[in-house]
Formats: structure tokens, C-alpha cells, sequence
């Protein structure tokens, strides 16, 4: 009978103990990395860039008929429209296998004043920048969660990078030149970071980096009509030029009967190392190009 009683109190001693405590916690658990479904389709995009061109040593342009540290000038480039074009096949896991096209082009006109021999004179000068890039890689796409997913890629990127500057002395026809131009390629590796809500909108953060090998040439024409003697110069080289871009943008997505449809919007940062080369004080010297600037996109992906 005693045995019995005390298994009765033990019984009524933990049910009170488990009834002051409250109910567990919030239980924490891992969640895995996974990859999508298996889903075969294709998209095709299209961005308009409003993009701006700079140069690290905008002066570069000033000092082949400009020696003197004095004399030289800064040349603000303004903004232009390009455009990016992109399609893609996906398929299997989250695979896909994206080909894009960026183009961009500015022509810009100045007037700065100097003196020459004495004589006050009015320069017209004309800027002119070129871009044109193409980059083709595979993704593979892995989902964080519910929310988030990165898209790693591996690739490799064409790119051509012109500049072309004139400068004479208002009234006459004759102008000095220099131009140059890069034409490279090389591997090209990124990722693509999402995160997104159930509605649809979505906030992403694209970054890449490449290095790529060709040739980087200049070629300049003096006419003694500014500053310096009648002449001219020209060399090429093997560069190996660092490229690394971003991009940070919000997208929407709208589902309709034949696929779904995407807008995004967003800005763009892209520069390359060292990639224009021109003579300074005899010299050839380096310079960076960059592009910078809003965007506006749409893309539209169908299933099979």
C-alpha cells in the first residue's frame, strides 16, 4: 500500500513540475542547401543603361600637345543610353547557359580656352568613348531557403574598349588625334544573390570579376597648328587587364498563361584596369575606363 502511494505523489509531483514549466521553446533546425526543381525553358531580356564613362586620368588627352602640368585639363564626360541584350536556355536543376551583349557609346564636344605663343584661342575638342562586351557562362542556382538563392557562374568575357579624341583650334580643319583602342578576352567568374518575398518582388546583388589578355594600342597626330611640332607616334602591347563589375537592383515578377514576365530596375558599376594606353612625356602610360549608372529591364522566360 505504501509502494503505491508513492509512486501516486511521484506521479502528481512531475505532472505539477510539467505544468509550471510551459510548453518548449522555438526548436532551431538547419536548413539544407538545395538545388530547384528540374524545369527546361528559355528567356530573353533586354536593359536600357544610362550610363557614364570615366577615365582615371582624364588629362591623358590634354597632355600630348599639353606638357606642362599647367596647361593640362580635365574633360567631364557626360551621361549616354546603351543597352544590354541577354538569352538563356535553363535546364535540369537550376543549369543554364546565358550569352549576353552590353553596348555603349557617347560622343562629347568641348570648348576650352588656352593660350598659345602668347595668344588667347578657343580649342573644339571631341570625346568619343566605345564599349562593347560580350560575356557567355554556365550557372548553376542553389536555393538558401525559402527566400534567398545565389546563382554561381563561370564563363568568360570579349570585350573591346575604344577612345578617340580630337582637339584643333576653332576655325581650322586640321586636328591633333589620339586614339585608342583594347581588344580582350579572358575567364569571367560571378555570382548573383537574390532575396525575395511571395508576392514576387525581389532585391538582388550581382557581382564579377575577370582577367583578360589582348592587345592595347594608341596611335597619336600632332600638326603644330597648338602647341607642339608636327608628328606622330603609335605602339601596341600585350596587357593583361583586371575587370570587376556590380550591380545592385530590385526585380518583380508577373506570371501570365505563356510564361512569366520580369521587370527590374536597378544600378550598375564596371571598371577595367589599366586598360587605355596613350604616351605621357614620351611614355606610355596606362589608364583605367569605368561605366557607371541606372538601368531599366524587362525579360521574358516561356517553359517547355
Amino acid at each position: 500500500m505504501n509502494y503505491l502511494l508513492r509512486i501516486s505523489a511521484l506521479a502528481l509531483l512531475f505532472s505539477m513540475g510539467a505544468a509550471h514549466s510551459g510548453t518548449p521553446g522555438v526548436i532551431c533546425s538547419a536548413l539544407d542547401v538545395l538545388v530547384p526543381c528540374e524545369i527546361t525553358g528559355w528567356d530573353f531580356a533586354a536593359q536600357a543603361l544610362n550610363l557614364r564613362a570615366e577615365y582615371s586620368n582624364s588629362q591623358i588627352f590634354s597632355s600630348f600637345t599639353f606638357p606642362t602640368v599647367a596647361e593640362l585639363y580635365d574633360l567631364p564626360l557626360e551621361s549616354n543610353w546603351g543597352f544590354k541584350v541577354e538569352g538563356s536556355h535553363h535546364f535540369g536543376m537550376g543549369n543554364d547557359i546565358t550569352v549576353s551583349w552590353y553596348h555603349y557609346s557617347k560622343e562629347s564636344n568641348f570648348k576650352v580656352n588656352r593660350t598659345i605663343q602668347g595668344i588667347p584661342v578657343v580649342l573644339d575638342i571631341e570625346l568619343e568613348p566605345k564599349w562593347d562586351a560580350v560575356n557567355a557562362e554556365f550557372g548553376q542556382l542553389v536555393e538558401l531557403g525559402r527566400r534567398e538563392n545565389i546563382r554561381f557562374h563561370a564563363g568568360a568575357q570579349f570585350a573591346r574598349i575604344s577612345t578617340d579624341y580630337y582637339q584643333t583650334v576653332t576655325g581650322f580643319l586640321i586636328t591633333d588625334r589620339l586614339q585608342m583602342k583594347f581588344n580582350g578576352f579572358g575567364p569571367r567568374l560571378g555570382a548573383d544573390y537574390e532575396y525575395g518575398w511571395q508576392n514576387g518582388f525581389k532585391l538582388y546583388a550581382n557581382g564579377a570579376a575577370a582577367i583578360l589578355a589582348g592587345d592595347s594600342q594608341f596611335n597619336t597626330a600632332t600638326t603644330g597648328i597648338i602647341n607642339l611640332p608636327a608628328a606622330t607616334a603609335r605602339g601596341i602591347k600585350t596587357a593583361l587587364v583586371p575587370e570587376i563589375e556590380g550591380k545592385l537592383g530590385a526585380r518583380l515578377k508577373y506570371v501570365i498563361a505563356q510564361g512569366d514576365l520580369f521587370f527590374d530596375a536597378g544600378y550598375l558599376w564596371q571598371n577595367y584596369f589599366g586598360v587605355q594606353t596613350a604616351i605621357v612625356a614620351g611614355t606610355g602610360n596606362g589608364m583605367d575606363f569605368s561605366l557607371h549608372g541606372p538601368y531599366l529591364g524587362v525579360k521574358y522566360m516561356g517553359y517547355v
